[in-house]
């Protein structure tokens, strides 16, 4: 229907727009080095990070999936340590078809963008309004700990992924029935996506769903109680309505 047609447009942008504002944000975050100029780095970087991932890269498009470097000192085990995230979906989905220069800054700014998304989801999920969760957004992907730690790429490879842990588990800590196992199903794949990345970070995460999940039980338990002490106050004012003589009793139940 026509009429219907502006009304459609405006609800589709106001939904939308910040998650756009959002990506041309983490676009020119990156702007830089994604047109192949310099990218954010420090020592980790340069003697660690790319030349690794460099090295994995090469494995990947040669058809191997390295878990173990035999050039490095008497050998370095990629997949016990992590540091370069070797079973990471990402990096097996992005690595093995750009250079390595260009899959590592693109990587960056993929992460950029998840972290911004999923914590806007989060907050919408929670109840906040669009302003309130465009701001959670640009704080969480643009803040100090995700921008301080951009150079060391395992933490931003675990802490991306937190907003979403917390969203669909908060998704199903909402509902009930199947609808419940799907969510927390879908919990499970986001703890194991997050799984390539830092301990730390890891350990930190599964502390916060374990508070997310003791805060709704206590909420539960409140809305109970709150609940039994409503019916409780209702049978009392029954009863001692039964109790008043019969023509004061007629006017507390008309009148109250």
């Amino acid at each position: 229907m026509p009429v219907n047609r502006p009304t459609s447009a405006r609800s589709l942008a106001l939904e939308f727009g910040p998650l756009l504002v959002l990506l041309a944000d983490a676009l020119i975050f990156h702007g830089s080095a994604l047109l192949g100029g310099p990218m954010f780095y420090e020592r980790d970087t340069t003697l660690f990070y790319y030349p690794f991932a460099d090295w994995f890269a090469e494995q990947l498009r040669a058809g191997r999936l390295p878990l173990w470097i035999p050039t490095t000192f008497a050998g370095y085990p990629l997949l016990a340590d992590g540091e370069i995230g070797p079973l990471y979906p990402l990096n097996l989905l992005v690595m093995p078809f750009l250079p390595t220069a260009s899959a590592f800054v693109d990587l960056r700014a993929l992460h950029t963008v998840l972290a911004a998304f999923l914590a806007y989801g989060l907050l919408r999920t929670v109840g906040a309004e669009r302003p309130g969760a465009l701001m959670a957004g640009l704080v969480f992907a643009f803040g100090s700990f995700l921008v301080g730690q951009l150079q060391h790429e395992n933490m931003i490879r675990s802490a991306t992924w937190l907003p979403g842990e917390l969203l669909v588990f908060e998704r199903a800590l909402r509902s009930r029935g199947w609808a419940r196992r799907r969510w927390l199903v879908a919990t499970g794949v986001v703890l194991g996506v997050a799984v390539g990345g830092h301990g730390d970070v890891l350990a930190l995460r599964d502390v916060e769903l374990v508070i997310d999940q003791q805060f709704h039980r206590v909420q539960e338990r409140e809305a109970h109680h709150q609940q039994r002490g409503g019916a409780g106050d209702a049978d009392h004012r029954h009863r001692g309505t039964d109790r008043l003589p019969r023509d004061v009793a007629e006017h507390h139940a008309r009148f109250g």
